[in-house]
């Protein structure tokens, strides 16, 4: 005998399918370099046309990977603090013995190899950094040019170039 559903419980079913419940998905992933060098530690962080915020931590090697993000345009910003200093400082607000354990200190090639970015590529309004999200892997590469380590001044020109193909 069929299973008979009452006809209005194939609606929410086919507004839940329509309003996105089967959006598709991609990666982002790439090398961040500044000047022709990796940057060794920071984050690269996606920002999304609908407010939404995707973060990866960049690893020694340079690379980064933002999962799970909604395929479409984003806006990207790179940012690298100096890991002595984010080290001092986050062992400085630990308050217990639990927390201070926790922290662990930067790697001695991370901080031997840490670049000053500009401070203008950690704000996504400004850094003029963007890619596309396909479905699956994209492989978007972030070449970073202009004046840094040391500490740039505010207003020194940062060219981004970035290379960008789907896998």
């Amino acid at each position: 005998m069929p299973v008979r559903f009452p006809r209005r419980a194939g609606a929410p079913l086919l507004l839940a399918l329509l309003s996105g419940c089967g959006s598709s998905t991609g990666e982002l992933l790439g090398r961040v370099t500044f000047n022709g060098q990796p940057v060794t530690s920071g984050t690269v962080q996606a920002f999304l046309p609908d407010g939404a915020t995707h973060t990866a931590d960049i690893s020694v090697d340079g690379s980064y990977k933002l999962t799970g993000m909604r395929t479409g345009a984003v806006r990207l910003a790179v940012s690298s603090p100096n890991p002595r200093k984010r080290y001092e400082t986050l062992l400085a607000a630990a308050k217990t013995p639990d927390q201070r354990a926790a922290v662990q200190p930067p790697p001695p090639e991370v901080v031997r190899t840490w670049l000053s970015l500009p401070e203008s590529l950690s704000r996504p309004e400004v850094s003029g950094l963007t890619a596309f999200v396909t479905p699956g892997v994209t492989t978007h590469d972030l070449n970073l040019v202009g004046a840094g380590s040391p500490p740039s001044e505010p207003g020194q020109p940062v060219a981004a170039r970035s290379a960008s193909h789907g896998k």
